[in-house]
């Protein structure tokens, strides 16, 4: 990449380094010049914005992550309610994606309270009104996570169910035949059997009540 060189009145002109170029307008001359930013300047630049806002918004974070939760929550509870009011009076069957939903608010509701139960300590760590930290790794994973667990609860907080319950399957019941039992069979067969051995006994008949 070439050096850039701009013009400057009496004869002077200023240089700039291939990778330092930086948005300037120079109007000495009567007409505006402007020399654009290098890319790589953008991308350091927005990507350190990102990691300093960790730390800088982390107070503005948590009453964020505070309230969204408590919306999250009271969706929850009201959800539930439904759920279990249909499952009763209809005899219905919550859906797998609600079973899925409420598990999910239940594992972060659990994250939330772990971060909050730190908030006090971490906030004690800021200083230059909150640009800086007595610990900066420390405070940058605190408010990194806080950050996301507030994405997290506000992806979940805006989900809507139009139907959260559906037809339960119906039981399925096996028909048993029910077992013919003969009145006195035992005792019948052996008398059969006596008259049998008879010698004058040639043809017997038998009648069944069955019950």
């Amino acid at each position: 990449m070439m050096e850039v060189s701009v013009p400057l009145e009496d004869d002077h002109r200023v240089t700039f380094p291939p990778k330092l170029w930086w948005e300037l307008d120079f109007t000495k001359m009567g007409n505006p010049f402007s020399v654009p930013c290098d890319p790589c300047i953008d991308k350091i630049s927005n990507w350190i914005d990102k990691k300093v806002g960790y730390i800088h918004n982390l107070e503005e974070n948590l009453k964020a992550l505070v309230t969204t939760m408590e919306e999250l929550k009271a969706k929850r509870d009201d959800l539930s309610r439904r759920v279990t009011r249909e499952e009763e009076d209809r005899r219905q069957q919550r859906l797998a994606e609600i079973k899925v939903w409420l598990k999910r608010v239940e594992t972060i509701e659990k994250k939330v309270n772990d971060l909050l139960s730190a908030r006090d300590d971490e906030l004690q760590r800021l200083c230059l009104c909150g640009f800086c930290s007595k610990s900066l790794r420390s405070s940058y994973r605190y408010g990194k996570d806080v950050f996301l667990t507030l994405k997290e609860v506000e992806e979940l907080r805006s989900i809507v169910f139009q139907k959260v319950t559906d037809q339960a399957e119906s039981a399925v019941i096996e028909e048993i035949q029910p077992q013919q039992i003969i009145v006195g069979q035992d005792a019948m067969l052996k008398k059969a059997w006596k008259h049998l051995k008879e010698d004058r006994v040639g043809t017997m008949g038998f009648f069944f009540f069955f019950i």
